[in-house]
């Protein structure tokens, strides 16, 4: 997994992932911006399917990519040169780098969703794309983590019982989402919040 373009550069005025953003659809920033100039190669950061490929006001032009647990996305750019459903391997060129929609100036925006961008309803849906690409795809609170994540809490393997049991995966939501609200923040630190602590009691006491 890498980073969509050749160079990641810093924005002077860079807003780091779940900054507060007046220009942001939900309030904050939703993923990773890079001060490339317009033409820069644009790469994909991953094997995968494009799901779409659109000309949004805000966003611009959009190719989005399925990597089979969640959706890489970029924004603004100039040309696009693939196709909805094309299956893509991570580093062949998908674009160049442009300022299209909402945009005041040649960058490129990097995002990682679980949902569709069509279907996202709220910036819980975003990951932190630099923790995503340093974690290989493999965050906590992407499929395969959560139960990764709550084994954890139990200290063990659950059994078949408590696979069943609704609490499980309403834990592993609540999982996913304070990795969400965390930002770039690590996991682990997460796990010491007071809403993580509570709610396990709560499941573990349930179980």
């Amino acid at each position: 997994m890498r980073y969509p373009t050749n160079n990641r550069i810093v924005i002077p005025e860079h807003i780091p992932f779940g900054g507060a953003d007046p220009n942001a659809k939900y309030g904050r920033h939703a993923g990773d911006d890079s001060a490339n100039p317009c033409g820069a190669e644009v790469f994909a950061p991953a094997n995968g399917t494009v799901t779409s490929y659109t000309k949004g006001q805000y966003t611009g032009n959009v190719v989005e990519i399925f990597d089979g647990q969640n959706y890489l996305h970029v924004f603004h750019l100039k040309y696009v040169a693939v196709g909805p459903n094309e299956q893509v391997n991570e580093g062949q060129l998908i674009g160049l780098v442009g300022t299209t929609g909402l945009s005041t100036g040649c960058h490129l925006h990097f995002g990682v969703a679980r949902k569709s961008i069509p279907q996202v309803n709220s910036f819980n849906d975003f990951l932190d794309p630099l923790e995503y690409i340093k974690e290989g795809g493999n965050m906590p609170g992407t499929p395969g983590q959560i139960d990764k994540a709550i084994k954890g809490i139990l200290g063990r393997e659950p059994t078949a019982e408590e696979l069943q049991n609704p609490d499980y995966k309403n834990l592993g939501l609540l999982v996913d989402t304070l990795w969400a609200n965390g930002g770039s923040q690590r996991y682990a630190e997460s796990q010491t919040s007071p809403e993580y602590v509570k709610v396990t009691d709560l499941y573990i006491k349930k179980i």
